[in-house]
């Protein structure tokens, strides 16, 4: 069985800011405005460190279809697991913010 997951950063900071009640404005793929800049940008520095391959794991072996049998990706080596875990596209973006101007520049 092969399964392909994409995460979306922008789709994960807009739930995150969400959950702790941090306003914002988007639209399709990008913030147009976000009421507390500092803290998102901490929201999505962390983004990158999150351990991935675990949550993945536990929720792709949680549930009704999970397979009877599952190698813990952390706990065991390539050679010994039934399951490969391997990152085949890693796309990272950069974004600009821009700060509204009062038009006497």
């Amino acid at each position: 069985m092969q399964v392909q997951v994409y995460v979306n950063g922008h789709e994960w900071l807009a739930r995150k800011l969400a959950q702790h009640g941090v306003r914002y404005s988007k639209h399709d793929n990008a913030f147009l405005w976000i009421e507390d800049f500092a803290r998102a940008q901490r929201f999505a520095d962390r983004f990158v460190s999150l351990p991935w391959v675990a949550r993945l794991f536990i929720a792709l072996m949680s549930g009704e279809h999970a397979p009877r049998y599952a190698a813990d990706p952390l706990h065991s080596g390539a050679r010994e697991s039934p399951a490969t875990w391997s990152t085949t596209c890693n796309t990272c973006a950069s974004e600009a913010a821009f700060t509204p101007t009062t038009g006497s520049d």
